[in-house]
């Protein structure tokens, strides 16, 4: 199976230049479900074509890459994607269904805290109402709010709204 893996893997690098904003989503979130980290020659070439065509991405497509990224830890590899997509993300939240801020918000969770993260965090806070999140959307949103409790680098980084979300979380014990 580690042959047949590599051989895709190879296949899909060779591939990534002239792959669609969907289908480095789709490879990405492949990887990240699956929870295997590719060779850097992979995650570089898939890299170098979402940043070349980042502004082309869909909500759903931005929101499952950020993901990835939060499953990878994508952070160490290929940061100036992350960059790039949280840049991206926070231009498209008001277009993003429940799925698409919940996955935002658990790879904001997933990732070390980081500047790179407010515009993302501010539109957040701008457009999530995490009563109306349900299943595992809301589940997603739980763990952000606690993570951004636990994590005083990450609740550093709050907007006001997000902040009082995060310690309203603590005192009811994360229910919901």
């Amino acid at each position: 199976q580690a042959a047949l893996l590599s051989s895709v893997c190879d296949q899909a690098a060779r591939a990534a230049p002239r792959m669609s904003p969907q289908h480095i989503a789709n490879v990405l979130w492949a990887l990240g479900r699956l929870g295997l980290l590719p060779a850097d020659s992979l995650l570089h070439a898939l890299a170098d074509r979402a940043l070349l065509l980042q502004h082309s991405f869909q909500p759903q497509e931005v929101s499952s890459m950020l993901w990835a990224a939060g499953r990878l830890g994508l952070h160490a590899h290929v940061p100036e994607l992350l960059h790039a997509l949280a840049r991206q993300a926070s231009l498209l939240t008001g277009e993003m269904g429940a799925q698409g801020h919940a996955n935002c918000l658990w790879a904001l969770a997933a990732l070390p805290p980081h500047p790179y993260m407010l515009p993302l965090l501010h539109a957040l806070a701008d457009h999530v109402s995490v009563e109306r999140l349900r299943g595992v959307h809301r589940a997603q949103a739980h763990q952000f709010l606690l993570s951004a409790r636990l994590d005083p680098a990450l609740h550093a980084l709050l907007p006001p709204k997000l902040a009082a979300l995060a310690e309203a979380h603590g005192k009811e014990g994360g229910g919901g």
